[in-house]
């Protein structure tokens, strides 16, 4: 036993922020997005030895902690024998190669053995479909140097599987897989829905942050589950470890001692059951090099020896810590939970709190009645979980986020069954008697005669004969009357107008759909809205995800594809349907399963039937990071089928990077290092290159208009967001704001915006597809903000009225009250619904400290203002003194301003608002106070004739009438 170590350490005691985007965040987002939670060391504590490893261990750690015994898990299927056979019959096992240099692909259903080590090398791709299988043989791992790539993204039914080529291997048998850093800052490769037993260290991230989070594994059986180690690291979510040594171990520090205080990693929402040890991280040398470190909604259970445990590094035991809403429960007498650091809401059961389950992750089902349910402190609908469960009759998590792993309960559905015809919320012997009366009709033979029903007499006779003779040889000729002949006398079944028993939608009613039935019978659903989902190809660059059906009790909805959470879809105010263009690039060409979760007023989770959508085009499977550091490369992988492919880089809608690639089915390349930086990149565009064959050069593109028609759903092109990691070392100060891609592309606001800024010599950031609402967090030190989008008052309903504006990624309102310590929000800031206030962002939060100038070219923001009487209240008049949009983002000094519009605002570019707006810059821009530019825009204007949404009917509007300014000063003297 080696002496007592004192360490200082830094634990930061804080609510979850599981609201955060899936991407790593630097120690500045964290002080940006908790500035008062990163404290001074304030405790002392016992910690056990550092286990030393080295550059050359790597993989072959073994023996970290002392390893129990296999314990049997009764009743459990293992899913390595499961899934090692293929529909029960044996495989044959295809031979892993040792090397991957080009593209290499482990085909669904398909058993793979690998006798020796494979090595991915840089440029290399192993992409490991859902369903594959690879069998390691003893001592061997994959390897996946820096500038390889392992791609591995499961689905909930059919995982990645990496298991052991015998069938009672012992612990550690195969090396497991390790992931290596190199010039890039994050890696490509992506680890989702896989699965991993028996391999010394199953998941092992050296010196690497992964392109999306290391999330919803499954792994048994190890050394080591996961193991991260470096200055670089990943986001570790909701994963299941199972008997193995170590659940989840951090070292912050690298094999060859860098350490770095921008070193970030986040453990969130895994459940750590049966292991010697937990969740194990190493401390730094110095209180100067330690990473922050995330620990939030684990539970970690029955561990042998310690559940949670913060130890020394090399030099040291330093940290930061933020360390919250985590369960814990001992059942072997000695062990501990902690080593004695202090925590934010720890949650303990002194019973087994898992019941067992079927399927997948079948182990770690909560029993309902246990402490972890709705534990935490924030809301499911913060977190990328909304829509899965944690119990064992697959209902959804609601309302607070209960602890742990969440199983993704991708078939449930809570809304009215495909099969309950007559909508009384249960499928039985009504329904199928609806089937029977349509059993073996033909909608193909039936659509044949209603097409040939020209006067909609419902039968086939006398009446079609004469529109035919009316119009003989033009078009009708004598095939068409042939087919015409075939209906004579036929009566329109009404059946046809009934598509709804034709379950799989193949045009006749058979076995099939009643094999679709069966699987329904005697299920219940909810009569909730019944919100459809349809996709098709993007004008820019993306996927049309079109919802409708909704109704105003449904606030936020979300998209999930193959079981993973896309993205929220904003909602269109004051009406039932929204289109929205959603980048989802990495998808393959072929099948995929998309699904709809939907969250109302009531809190209630309402998980919608998945449904099946199809990829067909000529580029797809865009792999391209999502976030960069300054100065790092970004790498990225394309296939498509064409001869040559153009790939730009977009920043503030200019290119600042081209190359053309010939196709080879698969291409490797990266943006160097000297574009990232000295361009903040926001997007990558991959185009079919120039008729005929022809490279496209730079200067191909001449305009962002060109950029917009090449990226058309006609040329086949698709674009990809990406963000650098710390926008805020590139010190703008004006940020234009346009998420929606219509918007972004249509008005002519945006680039007289931006022009008349960088005139008057602003450095100006625009953000598109990716201004989400911690992405604009990142740049609050500006001082003018233009944002250009959708706006609303009222979307709670009429009694609580907020101004509200849609950022990428869903509603963002002014203010609430949440924000501010119990009992001293305004007075005019009354509570939202429940559920609504804990999750809903707010501009407030973004703390804008240098903002002196704020303009809101969207419907309604504007139009509220502050009454003496404490109160939000409609707006009359032009010139106000503030509103809740103003005070949400700090004007409040004599000198602030704020322009907007308090009725409807109508885009693009010969739209007299979008005029109005543009004379009024164009006058800022020749340095023209505030008061002479609105006046010229005022005489310039002219009333126009529009469609307004919410009466229901074309009217006549005025600008002149709209317009709204806000500030306390002169703005006669306000210039920019």
């Amino acid at each position: 036993m080696k002496p007592i170590l004192f360490i200082l350490c830094v634990v930061c005691l804080v609510n979850c922020c599981f609201g955060i985007d899936t991407e790593k965040l630097s120690r500045d987002e964290v002080e940006i997005l908790y500035p008062e939670k990163v404290k001074e060391p304030n405790f002392v504590f016992n910690c056990n030895s550092r286990v030393e490893l080295n550059a050359t261990t790597a993989l072959d750690v073994i023996d970290i902690k002392n390893l129990m015994p296999k314990k049997a898990k009764t009743g459990y299927i293992n899913l390595a024998l499961k899934t090692a056979d293929i529909h029960g019959v044996k495989a044959t096992m295809i031979s892993m190669p040792s090397v991957i240099t080009g593209e290499f692909i482990l085909e669904p259903n398909n058993v793979y053995h690998a006798t020796t080590d494979v090595t991915v090398q840089s440029g290399g791709t192993l992409r490991h479909m859902p369903g594959a299988v690879i069998k390691w043989a003893a001592n061997t791992g994959l390897y996946i140097l820096g500038g390889g790539n392992y791609i591995a993204r499961g689905a909930p039914s059919a995982m990645c599987v990496n298991i052991a080529d015998i069938d009672e291997p012992p612990f550690g048998y195969w090396k497991g897989i390790q992931v290596e850093g190199g010039d890039a800052y994050v890696s490509m490769s992506e680890i989702i829905y896989t699965y991993v037993s028996y391999a010394q260290t199953g998941i092992c991230l050296r010196d690497i942050t992964l392109n999306r989070a290391c999330e919803n594994n499954f792994l048994e059986y190890c050394n080591q589950a996961i193991l991260t180690y470096g200055i670089r690291q990943t986001r570790i979510a909701n994963n299941v470890l199972y008997w193995n040594g170590v659940g989840i171990e951090v070292y912050h520090e690298s094999f060859s001692g860098e350490e770095d205080p921008e070193s970030v990693v986040e453990i969130v929402s895994n459940t750590c059951y049966e292991n010697n040890y937990g969740i194990d991280v190493h401390g730094s040398s110095s209180q100067s090099l330690a990473g922050v470190t995330m620990i939030q909604t684990n539970i970690s259970a029955a561990s042998y020896y310690y559940n949670y445990l913060l130890e020394a590094g090399s030099g040291g035991g330093y940290f930061n810590v933020i360390i919250s809403d985590n369960g814990r429960w001992l059942s072997y007498p000695g062990s501990q939970n902690t080593n004695g650091f202090p925590e934010d809401n720890p949650v303990e059961v002194f019973s087994n709190p898992f019941v067992q389950g079927n399927g997948y992750f079948d182990i770690v089902r909560l029993d309902q009645s246990c402490a972890f349910v709705n534990a935490a402190s924030t809301y499911i609908s913060e977190s990328p979980y909304i829509g899965f469960t944690t119990s064992i009759n697959d209902v959804p998590d609601v309302n607070i986020l209960d602890l742990g792993f969440h199983y993704p309960n991708w078939d449930y559905s809570s809304t009215v069954r495909a099969c309950d015809f007559n909508e009384d919320s249960i499928v039985d012997i009504s329904d199928l008697a609806k089937l029977a009366d349509y059993w073996l009709f033909d909608y193909n033979d039936a659509r044949q005669t209603r097409l040939n029903d020209y006067d909609n007499s419902g039968t086939i006779d006398l009446g079609d004969l004469l529109e035919i003779a009316e119009h003989w040889l033009d078009p009708y000729n004598f095939q068409t009357f042939a087919q015409f002949a075939e209906q004579w006398q036929k009566e329109i079944d009404p059946r046809f107008f009934d598509s709804r028993p034709d379950l799989n939608k193949d045009d006749i009613v058979n076995f099939e759909d009643f094999a679709i039935l069966a699987s329904e019978w005697q299920k219940t659903g909810e009569s909730y809205p019944p919100v459809t989902a349809s996709f098709s190809d993007g004008q820019y660059g993306g996927t049309a995800v079109s919802v409708s059906g909704y109704d105003s009790d449904i606030f936020r909805i979300f998209l999930f594809v193959d079981g993973y959470f896309v993205k929220e879809i904003p909602l269109g105010y004051g009406s039932s349907s929204s289109t929205k263009e959603v980048f989802m690039p990495w998808l393959e060409v072929g099948s995929h399963e998309a699904k709809i979760v939907a969250f109302n007023m009531q809190a209630e989770t309402i998980c919608y039937p998945p449904q099946q959508i199809v990829i067909d085009r000529q580029i797809s499977k865009c792999i391209v990071p999502s976030s960069f550091n300054k100065g790092a490369i970004i790498p990225f992988s394309v296939s498509s089928t064409l001869s040559d492919v153009n790939v730009v880089a977009i920043c503030d809608g200019e290119i600042v990077w081209s190359n053309t690639l010939p196709a080879n089915d698969y291409i490797y390349e990266e943006i160097p290092f000297s574009v990232t930086d000295a361009y903040d990149v926001d997007c990558l565009q991959f185009l079919p290159a120039a008729p005929g064959g022809a490279a496209v050069m730079e200067n191909h593109f001449s305009s962002p208009e060109d950029i917009q028609m090449r990226t058309s759903s006609v040329f086949g092109g698709i674009v990809v967001p990406i963000a650098s990691i710390m926008g805020w070392l590139y010190g703008y100060d004006a940020l234009v704001l346009c998420p929606d891609p219509d918007i972004y592309h249509s008005s002519c606001l945006r680039p007289c915006v931006t022009r008349e800024l960088e005139g008057l010599g602003y450095e100006v950031k625009v953000m598109t597809y990716n201004a989400t609402h911690r992405r604009v967090m990142n740049y609050n030190n500006v001082q003018v903000l233009c944002f250009i989008g959708h706006g609303h008052y009222k979307v709670f309903g009429d009694s609580c009225w907020r101004t509200t504006v849609g950022l990428d990624d869903g509603y963002c309102v002014s203010d609430k009250v949440s924000n501010y310590a119990p009992g001293s929000a305004p007075s005019w800031l009354v509570s939202l619904p429940a559920s609504t206030e804990a999750t809903v962002k707010t501009w407030k939060e973004m703390n804008f400290q240098n903002l002196k100038f704020a303009t809101f070219d969207c419907c309604f923001g504007g139009l509220l203002r502050i009454h003496s009487s404490g109160s939000l209240v409609i707006s009359t008049a032009n010139y106000d003194i503030r509103s809740d949009l103003t005070m949400a983002l700090n004007l409040t000094d004599e000198d602030d301003y704020f322009f907007s519009w308090g009725n409807y605002w109508n885009s693009g570019c010969t739209t007299e608002y979008s005029k109005f707006s543009c004379n009024m810059w164009n006058k800022l821009g020749e340095g023209y106070s505030l008061e002479t530019a609105i006046g010229y825009a005022v005489d310039e204007a002219q009333t126009e004739y529009m469609y307004i949404e919410e009466e229901g009917e074309w009217q006549w509007v005025d600008p002149r009438d709209d317009w709204r300014i806000r500030g306390v000063g002169y703005w006669q003297d306000f210039r920019l």
